[in-house]
């Protein structure tokens, strides 16, 4: 979810603002689902919460992650060189850690001052204790500071578990570029028969209440795959972007009208179609939905329309922000739980939460996010400088 949404097209640089928008909306979404998660269902408050809108959580991580497979791709694939992946890492470093450091010890203070085991579950669900009984050490912080190592993703900034598979990804794109660069469609299918197998490992995996696998080391390795597959698929669409597009552009307005109902049905596909219970079921959902979300992009980006609506100011605010909003909403959650249990509802925790989300957002986008995203260009720059100097020198 962590990109600037730009493609090369013949030669120039454009930026794709309706991409943002949807990163931002989708941002919102999961917020929303992690709230009703977090409510009981025996709250009568709970019918709200229930509505399909909030509840396509999953869907959203799907588009995030199709969507960095889309972008990043796209970012390398014209500048394979040596020196191009350097700058590569380095964006993706200032771009991903200094938010997600400054989150991730806001978490570990309100869990080590506040915590005094459960919160009732008159209150809450287990899905809200199980990331907040966890013990943190300086050990598990450290674990979890590095991303890339094994660590329990629920103990600090939950959400943040798509950052580590993300990153992982992003360390091995430079590789997966070299075997899409040979074989475009063969490589996707490489992909995703390796997150069907991937998917059916973790399958076998007993778990609590429904969602949390009893070891997560072997959930974790097994995610890695199937995540690999969902971000193979928007690296795809990123080598098939022109065609797609000229496809697209190419359709009668009856036909753009099918594609984007078809892409809309395919996105929530798991709410009507039906499939054997089997240990895959899941990742063949999940198959459609990325189908659906490429169709979604390729709509939104290229309709008249639906670009105007997307580029308006209100969107955009939040897809600037998308990356605060989906990590500070569960710390946030955490801090005003433990703070206001005893006063209010649930419902009003909620609200308090989303109405400081939005601004904190907003400021680390600022004073965070932003300074280091130059910086990284900064050092991109002089990374490219230097390389031009020695190619000088040594002619």
């Amino acid at each position: 979810m962590l990109t600037e949404t730009r493609f090369k097209a013949n030669g120039t640089s454009r930026r794709m603002p309706e991409l943002d928008a949807l990163r931002g909306l989708a941002a919102l979404a999961v917020i929303f689902f992690h709230f009703s998660l977090t409510l009981p269902r025996e709250a009568t408050e709970r019918g709200f919460w229930e509505l399909m809108l909030f509840q396509a959580g999953a869907e959203r991580v799907t588009f995030f992650f199709v969507l960095s497979g889309f972008v990043l791709t796209l970012s390398v694939l014209h500048r394979q060189t040596l020196v191009d992946y350097k700058a590569y890492f380095v964006r993706r470093f200032m771009r991903i850690y200094p938010l997600y450091l400054l989150a991730t010890l806001f978490v570990f203070g309100v869990k080590s001052y506040f915590f005094q085991g459960d919160v009732s579950t008159d209150y809450v669900t287990p899905y809200y204790n199980i990331g907040w009984r966890l013990p943190v050490s300086w050990g598990e912080l450290l674990n979890t500071l590095t991303l890339i190592g094994d660590y329990n993703t629920w103990a600090l900034v939950g959400p943040a578990w798509t950052l580590m598979f993300e990153m992982r990804i992003s360390v091995l794109l430079p590789l997966i570029v070299l075997l899409f660069n040979l074989r475009p469609l063969w490589s996707l299918v490489g992909c995703v028969v390796l997150g069907g197998l991937c998917a059916y490992g973790n399958a076998q995996i007993p778990v609590i209440d429904g969602f949390y696998a009893v070891d997560q080391t072997l959930s974790t390795t097994f995610s890695n795959g199937v995540f690999l597959a969902v971000f193979a698929a928007g690296m795809f669409m990123a080598y098939r972007q022109q065609q797609l597009f000229a496809y697209y552009r190419g359709l009668s307005h009856m036909g753009r009208i099918v594609w984007f109902g078809v892409g809309v049905l395919c996105y929530m596909n798991a709410v009507w179609l039906p499939l054997p219970a089997i240990a895959v079921a899941g990742f063949l959902h999940q198959m459609v939905t990325v189908f659906g979300v490429i169709l979604v992009m390729v709509f939104a980006v290229n309709n008249m329309l639906a670009s105007r609506l997307l580029t308006l100011p209100f969107f955009q605010f939040f897809g600037r922000i998308s990356y605060g909003l989906y990590l500070w909403h569960f710390p946030l959650l955490y801090l005003f739980v433990a703070l206001l249990q005893p006063y209010m509802s649930l419902n009003m925790v909620f609200l308090i939460t989303v109405a400081t989300v939005v601004p904190l957002s907003w400021l680390t986008y600022h004073y965070v996010e932003a300074p280091f995203i130059r910086q990284g260009h900064h050092l991109t720059e002089r990374i490219k400088a230097r390389a031009t100097t020695s190619r000088v020198e040594s002619v």
